[in-house]
């Protein structure tokens, strides 16, 4: 995955695909340059009070290890190999725990 991506798609759009409810954040503009550590879309399995189900907020793109000191960092660290993904330590506690899409 490149370092950029475009985000075209309304928030409403984005909950219909993916049968999410909203549950935080904004409506971000579209963009045809996001870049790391931008605000995006984001959806998670979630086990709130509404219940069980998937839900759509806005979040930060690019993952801060738990060892980090300065969240800074985080927004180098925005791909992952899939075949080491649970090896590494930046990535491991991360991908077992908090995954989102």
């Amino acid at each position: 995955m490149c370092g950029r991506y475009a985000n075209t798609k309304a928030r409403v759009d984005v909950e219909a695909l993916y049968g999410a409810r909203h549950a935080r954040g904004e409506e971000l503009p579209p963009s045809w340059n996001v870049a790391p550590a931008d605000p995006v879309y984001g959806v998670v399995d979630a086990h709130s009070t509404a219940g069980p189900g998937r839900e759509l907020g806005v979040y930060r793109w690019g993952l801060v290890p738990w060892f980090m000191k300065d969240a800074k960092a985080g927004a180098r660290m925005i791909n992952a190999r899939g075949e080491t993904l649970l090896d590494k330590p930046a990535y491991r506690q991360a991908a077992a725990q908090r995954r989102l899409l």
